[in-house]
């Protein structure tokens, strides 16, 4: 089930659009060959059978919801690093070693690090925002220096993970700047965690 559904477009194609589509079929059968009986009979099968797939999409989508929250991206030793990813440039040496010293101190994964910083900054580490934010991470403060701003930068999502009760994606949004429930910025918190998967330390 969880693999069926791994996404919302997914879901949609294989299962819900078919689903209505069946109703609809069901809706316009030619009516004037059946009896009364049978088609009050008809009509309430088709509503218990609408119901249950009400329910069944609903659980669907909810288990695509809790999906893609997805759970913390797990690390690798730093004796094991191998940064390869088709979307994005390899970061230095240098900041790979920040990222690593941030994952160990604060638990998050250097993987999940590396995403969220590319998309703050693309490992520029002298990155300056309109709003004033600075650095890889983008924090409040003018600290370039990769150790202090990644370490910085990480334990400031590890508070607003906190705030979310570990949920990435609203935890994400808030880093950004954006409200929990932005569509704008759960768009962004989703493209962080899709980034995150795909990069092979």
């Amino acid at each position: 089930m969880l693999i069926l559904f791994s996404s919302v477009r997914n879901a949609k194609r294989f299962f819900i659009r078919p689903y209505l589509c069946g109703i609809v079929r069901v809706a316009l059968i030619d009516q004037r060959f059946l009896s009364s009986a049978e088609i009050l009979s008809g009509r309430r099968l088709m509503m218990k059978v609408l119901l249950i797939g009400i329910v069944v999409c609903c659980i669907a989508f909810q288990l695509v919801m809790l999906m893609e929250k997805i759970a913390p991206v797990q690390s690798v030793s730093h004796d094991e690093i191998k940064f390869s990813s088709t979307t994005i440039p390899k970061p230095s040496q240098k900041i790979l070693s920040s990222v690593n010293m941030a994952s160990s101190l604060t638990g998050l994964s250097n993987r999940f690090l590396v995403a969220l910083m590319f998309s703050e900054s693309s490992f520029n580490q002298r990155a300056v925002s309109s709003k004033s934010y600075h650095g890889l991470m983008q924090i409040r403060w003018p600290i370039y220096d990769p150790d202090v701003n990644v370490l910085s930068g990480a334990k400031t999502f590890v508070d607003k993970l906190k705030q979310t009760d570990g949920d990435y994606l609203k935890a994400i949004c808030l880093y950004k700047g954006w409200p929990e429930s932005s569509r704008e910025g759960q768009q962004q918190a989703r493209k962080v965690m899709i980034l995150a998967r795909t990069i092979q330390m």
